[in-house]
């Protein structure tokens, strides 16, 4: 389940509920999750990996990341005592840190990342085809793992997280990640204000404005740290490729989606609530604790933040001393008619072997063992017997102690148990059907059911990317660092004519960085996927 952030559209954020999975307890703590003691977990696992436990480094690249650390949990001893790895956790404390460790030639055994281009080669890292034919004969990954990882030349350099097939999208139990973002409300506000309708983007500026008049100190709408999320208006009536920011437009041709028109009307949307007053500059510019401590603090009425957080919001707001606070995630689009959000089912991170690895036959034995049934159950859904009995279906069912863990506070939970951490080469389908849980978490199960219905699954889209070091790639990071500049200019712009005047700059812009280029592009290499797949259909 991706945290954070993930190169995938959000239109579906507003058109399902609108908006687009930390360091471990000691053993006195966790009779609360159920996880039982390490002699009773031992007997309910596969068979045990006799020999002394080999150490891997790796470096997770995201400073959000729960653990910093590896062992003592449920599910960290069992990784170990079946795979015969212990890992030695390095967590990024920022963006740089990863850039630094390259150019310094410190890359540790393994990383784990979202930031594929950087290791995306042969000088950084092996090539995992061939390290997996060096050391691992038998494994073969499926292409639904490695094909958005695969270069033209069909080498590929990291294997992908989360991927899933057709079969398992089609899954009654399978739910879209808890990573997905959407929005949460104040609804014991809503009532005070008399529980107008909320239904249609009539309705929402209808009820912001009364938030705005009734309660001048609170901000009306907040759309996630740093403004990201705010994408969610944007994109709502276009389709985007998950990848590269580009949409495909009626005729089948791809568009860069800054330059569509949907984008112009997002962003005039976002530029007449933020004129009225329902957006604050200064939620922009919050990193990701700061924002979520304003709403917290009850000084949100409404707030965007992943679905795996939304039952958090209760038990700070009542710890803030709000009695009667109440949250809610909502369900359904305020857009009339909403396009579906694209899931490439690529994943959303990837583990890359370095060439400083000290083991490397050791780092690909490990990633198969990731790869495998057992490895999925376990870090999806804990240790059997403890965590989850099997159905007669194959599905996970919680034992009470661990379903009310996830209810209650889902971060505290996978820090506690391991479950839902190591997601090295994992498909999506294990955590993805642990959380279909309707008699537990009832909300959280329906908020993601309704949040399927508006996306579709498009496997070919995830190679629609340029190469790593390639002149497009270039093009494409700064037509992405133009656009991400120009976000707060142009929404909070003084009047309309500093709007238009910015919004044309922007256009001016990316034309000359290359953005009919990179079109240009995208349609080329659109015809040769398109070939690819055409021909896997006869």
């Amino acid at each position: 389940m991706k945290k954070k952030t993930i190169a995938k559209v959000l239109t579906v954020v507003l058109a399902a509920g609108l908006v687009l999975s930390a360091c471990g307890k000691g053993a006195d703590e966790t009779e609360s999750t159920g996880e039982g003691t390490k002699e009773g977990i031992e007997t309910k696992q596969g068979e045990a990996n006799t020999e002394e436990p080999v150490e891997l480094t790796v470096f997770i690249d995201h400073d959000w990341f729960w653990m910093d650390s590896f062992g003592d949990r449920p599910v960290d001893d069992e990784i170990t005592r079946l795979s015969g790895v212990k890992l030695n956790v390095m967590k990024a404390t920022d963006a740089q840190q990863l850039p630094i460790m390259i150019a310094g030639g410190e890359l540790p055994d393994i990383v784990y990342t979202s930031n594929f281009s950087d290791l995306n080669n042969a000088d950084q890292c092996y090539e995992m085809g061939e390290l997996f034919k060096t050391y691992t004969p038998d494994f073969a990954p499926p292409m639904e793992q490695i094909g958005s990882a695969m270069d033209d030349d069909g080498n590929y350099y990291y294997l992908i997280n989360f991927w899933q097939r057709q079969e398992d999208w089609e899954d009654p139990h399978f739910l879209p990640g808890v990573g997905n973002s959407g929005f949460i409300y104040r609804q014991d506000i809503l009532e005070e204000l008399g529980n107008p309708a909320f239904e249609t983007m009539e309705d929402l500026m209808n009820v912001l404005d009364m938030v705005k008049e009734k309660y001048p100190d609170m901000v009306p709408i907040a759309l996630g740290p740093e403004g990201r999320k705010y994408n969610s208006f944007i994109n709502q009536s276009v389709v985007q490729s998950g990848v590269t920011d580009v949409v495909q437009q009626s005729d089948g041709s791809w568009k860069y989606v800054a330059s569509t028109d949907a984008f112009k009307e997002g962003m005039q949307l976002l530029f007449e609530m933020a004129g009225k007053g329902y957006l604050d500059p200064n939620m922009f510019t919050l990193k990701y604790d700061q924002y979520i401590a304003e709403a917290q603090q009850g000084n949100v009425f409404m707030w965007m933040d992943d679905a795996s957080n939304a039952a958090l919001y209760n038990t700070a707001l009542e710890a803030a001393g709000i009695s009667g606070a109440s949250t809610v995630m909502k369900k359904g689009s305020f857009f009339a008619n909403p396009e579906p959000a694209v899931d490439t089912a690529a994943g959303w991170c990837g583990t890359f072997v370095t060439k400083n690895c000290k083991n490397p036959e050791a780092a690909a034995k490990f990633l198969e063992w990731a790869s495998t049934e057992e490895a999925g159950k376990l870090v999806g859904w804990g240790v059997e017997g403890v965590h989850y009995t099997e159905d007669e279906s194959g599905y996970p069912v919680l034992t009470p102690e661990i379903a009310e863990a996830w209810n209650k506070d889902y971060d505290a939970t996978v820090r506690e148990t391991g479950i839902g951490a190591w997601f090295f080469g994992t498909g999506a389908w294990y955590e993805s059907v642990r959380t279909y849980d309707p008699d537990s978490n009832k909300e959280l199960t329906e908020w993601l059911l309704a949040f399927k219905d508006t996306m579709v699954i498009r496997p070919e889209c995830a190679a629609l990317k340029p190469e790593p070091g390639t002149d497009t790639a270039a093009t494409f990071v700064k037509l992405q660092e133009l656009v991400i500049g120009y976000y707060p200019r142009i929404i909070f712009a003084k009047d309309q004519a500093e709007f238009d005047k910015l919004y044309s700059e922007m256009q001016s812009q990316i034309e000359l960085q290359g953005g009919k280029e990179f079109e240009d592009w995208t349609n080329e290499k659109w015809k040769t996927i398109k070939a690819k797949y055409d021909r896997q259909g006869d």
